[in-house]
Order: C-alpha cells, then sequence, then structure tokens
C-alpha cells in the first residue's frame, strides 16, 4: 500500500504558535499537487512569517525536497 503524507508547519507574523498539519495523500500525484498548492498559498499569503512544507513517503523518507519558506528573506 502507497501511503504519502504532506506536512505542513506555519507560523504567522504575531504570533509565537506554529500551526501544524499533516495531510495523508494515497497517490504521489496527490501529494505533490497538495504540496505546491500549499507553497502557492504561503507564497501569497503576507501574514505568514515561517513554513515548512514536506512530502514523506510511508517509511518516512522524503519524496519531494523540504520547502522552507520565510518570507521576509525570499520575497
Amino acid at each position: 500500500m502507497e501511503m504519502y503524507f504532506v506536512t505542513q508547519i506555519t507560523k504567522e507574523k504575531g504570533s509565537n504558535a506554529y500551526a501544524t498539519l499533516v495531510t495523508p495523500k494515497d497517490t504521489l500525484d496527490g501529494a505533490k499537487a497538495l504540496f505546491h498548492q500549499i507553497c502557492a498559498s504561503v507564497y501569497a499569503n503576507e501574514n505568514i512569517e515561517h513554513a515548512i512544507i514536506e512530502v514523506q513517503d510511508f517509511y518516512a523518507n522524503n519524496v519531494l525536497r523540504p520547502e522552507t519558506i520565510i518570507p521576509e528573506i525570499v520575497g
């Protein structure tokens, strides 16, 4: 059984808390689509201070290079 986990960790400006979400996907294409959707959303949201997005398989191997986004530095 193939299973992929898309992990999203975000921190908004003015907050000391990180929000975390893990979404299971049963196809790699579905996991990739969600990964890119989350990345686009983070770049479009000026309230995000820091984000980490990654996709792991059932064995905890990263199947996409994790993306760390710090908008003030990259934008």
